[in-house]
């Protein structure tokens, strides 16, 4: 997870037993003719594509991506995070590397650009282990992150199954 516009370096850090969750949707419109009115033709109305997971690592980068704003720094051993008042969520290019257990058996997802999808985090401090869900919802791109031109078919999400 990284800043939008370029092959994500940063990992998003340790993850929930619950793993990661993606969701494809397509909402389809219907033309009906006729008396009485039957289906003639279904269109795509819209398209959306989802990945959450529950971070389990503290990372003042990683809640500002999931929040959509913040303002990061370092001082001395401390990581900062600064909270409120951003108007503009910023986007993120997700790349998610799922290695099955056959060998060379890797799916990639490679979200071009996503914001977050409901920038709500809400931990328990008491619980041992701390869980920060993280949920962010694919954005129009028109260029993947090498800068090469996406067809206009292809801009939310890319799917690379590796089979050997």
């Amino acid at each position: 997870m990284d800043a939008s516009g370029a092959t994500p370096s940063t990992n998003i850090g340790l993850i929930g037993d619950d793993g990661c969750q993606i969701e494809f949707s397509s909402s389809m419109g219907d033309i009906r003719q006729g008396n009485p009115k039957l289906s003639f033709l279904k269109f795509v109305q819209s398209q959306d594509f989802f990945m959450r997971w529950t971070s389990i690592e503290w990372s003042a980068n990683r809640l500002a991506y999931a929040l959509g704003t913040g303002v990061t720094s370092i001082s001395g051993t401390n990581e900062v995070l600064r909270f409120g008042g951003g108007p503009c969520p910023s986007t993120v290019a997700l790349l998610l590397q799922h290695r099955k257990c056959t060998a060379a058996h890797t799916v990639n997802v490679r979200v071009w650009t996503a914001t977050p999808e409901n920038a709500t985090i809400q931990t328990q401090m008491g619980d041992d282990v701390h869980g920060f869900p993280m949920a962010f919802a694919a954005q129009r791109s028109a260029t993947n992150w090498a800068g090469g031109s996406l067809a206009s078919d292809s801009q939310l999400v890319e799917v690379d199954i590796q089979l050997s």
